[in-house]
């Protein structure tokens, strides 16, 4: 229902409608509609994240670098499906929703911290902030604008701010981002109703 009638307009009673659920007891066991718009949102990124599993398996093994500049482009194409950029518009307004958001990408972009230089918690966190911002725009620009390629060069301009903090060249940036394009010419990448991903190899 949130794919498909969107977060803010899907109320407790369709939800009890739909699922033949007493809505006394969905808000027993959910406090409120954000903690089922945060379990879809996590369970989504689950999902993402193992339908590209192989992809990444296969050209970024043992090569976080690789796999986080992937990860991104794999992450940002996605948005061209509108139904999924209304419903991360409108969860993104929750304040809880943007420190979960930070929290997983401080773990993802901890895997490269260190590896050219080691950034302090404090500064690391600030960066974090930052790189938030730039998603939450790039899905704002998703969704009222619909360009490909404007949300391409966004997700490289994220790519040169994060990896040029931890400590890597323009030129390594640039290298990993013509790479990663390379690999993803070779496969697409869909959002099925649900928001179910798959990502498969083109024939």
């Amino acid at each position: 229902m949130f794919f498909d009638k969107g977060f803010v307009a899907t109320t407790y009673d369709d939800i009890a409608k739909a699922t033949g659920v007493n809505r006394a007891l969905l808000i027993y066991h959910f406090k409120n509609k954000k903690q089922l718009g945060f379990l879809v949102w996590e369970r989504w990124v689950d999902n993402y994240h193992k339908a590209i599993e192989e992809m990444i398996e296969t050209h970024a093994k043992d090569e976080p670098e690789r796999s986080i500049v992937l990860n991104i482009f794999c992450y940002y194409r996605l948005f061209q499906y509108e139904k999924l950029t209304r419903f991360l518009m409108e969860i993104q307004n929750e304040s809880n929703f943007r420190e979960n958001l930070i929290l997983s990408e401080r773990d993802f972009f901890l895997k490269i911290n260190g590896r050219r230089i080691k950034m302090n918690e404090s500064d690391f966190h600030i960066l974090m902030h930052m790189d938030y911002g730039i998603e939450r725009e790039v899905v704002r620009m998703a969704y009222f604008h619909k360009r490909p390629e404007e949300i391409d060069k966004m997700a490289e301009i994220e790519l040169y701010m994060i990896m040029g903090e931890l400590g890597y060249s323009d030129r390594e940036v640039k290298k990993l981002v013509k790479e990663a394009k390379n690999i993803l010419d070779d496969y697409t990448i869909t959002l099925k109703d649900d928001f179910q991903v798959e990502c498969a190899r083109k024939e």
